[in-house]
């Protein structure tokens, strides 16, 4: 499997250049100043280009689905369907079921998804999901299955965790939710965290801050850091101007001493639903 840890090439949409300047000309800096290549995709037609990029598995082996989120209905003429980039003589592997790139976590041999993938597909009964979960799992190893946030209405697990390496990051929502969501959410996260350590799959949990800032958009992530960009040995963290910011970069420094970390301002970014790892794809070339 192509984790995070092993991309040199990042991607993001030509389209966020042109909406978030600031943001895009910092990334592209880091990036090639990390050695790694930086390439802008044309012809998309929103940001967020992790959800609808094919996913890597192998050097030269992508695997595409069908990008047609519910959230997004009623907006068809956004939604990018056509990627324009040379995949040489790679081998395209289609799964036909609806999914975002952004639900979908890579680990050694496994993935990490939500619940929502259910949901999207129509899988409703025991039947229907393990029929999901077979394509899945044909394509990308054991799927790992997350509860959904609650009140999200986007679904997407890098908005829960991040996976570097064998340190699962994910939010604090102490601060977030009431203490009945906080507690059951919790119960059916640790069941998930203790079958993954478990398994030797992951070695510890961080929780970062989760203390969103604009309470009344339901869009708006301002005040999440879980949803970094991680590629190589180079950690780039969202920051908002509050005391959080140096928490959350403690926090994933102390877990991942040999990283390096930059970071980057994302008010406005994450005003529009997603933050780092929304904006980019990563592969190995």
């Amino acid at each position: 499997m192509i984790t995070n840890s092993k991309t040199n090439t990042i991607l993001v949409s030509a389209e966020l250049e042109t909406r978030f300047p600031n943001i895009f000309r910092e990334l592209k800096a880091i990036v090639e100043q990390s050695g790694a290549t930086f390439h802008a995709l044309q012809g998309t037609l929103d940001i967020w280009c992790r959800d609808y990029f094919p996913i890597q598995t192998a050097k030269n082996t992508y695997v595409t689905y069908t990008y047609d989120p519910d959230y997004l209905e009623g907006e068809q003429d956004s939604i990018t369907r056509k990627i324009v980039f040379d995949f040489g003589k790679a081998r395209m592997v289609s799964i036909g079921i609806k999914l975002d790139g952004g639900n979908l976590m890579k680990g050694a041999d496994f993935v990490m998804l939500t619940e929502k993938v259910f949901r999207e597909n129509g899988a409703n009964d025991p039947r229907a999901k393990k029929r999901l979960l077979d394509v899945i799992e044909s394509a990308f190893g054991q799927a790992i299955i997350f509860p959904n946030e609650p009140n999200d209405q986007i679904g997407h697990i890098d908005g829960e965790v991040m996976l570097v390496d064998k340190v699962l990051f994910v939010n604090d929502y102490s601060e977030y939710l009431s203490e009945k969501e906080y507690a059951a959410f919790e119960r059916k996260l640790s069941k998930v965290a203790a079958s993954l350590k478990t398994e030797g799959r992951i070695s510890r949990i961080v929780k970062l801050p989760y203390k969103l800032l604009d309470t009344n958009d339901d869009w708006s992530c301002v005040g999440s850091y879980v949803n970094f960009l991680h590629f190589g040995n180079v950690v780039i963290l969202p920051r908002y101007g509050t005391a959080n910011d140096e928490r959350a970069r403690e926090l994933v420094q102390s877990a991942l001493p040999r990283h390096r970390l930059h970071s980057i301002e994302c008010t406005e970014l994450a005003r529009e639903g997603g933050v780092l790892n929304c904006v980019t794809a990563g592969i190995f070339t």
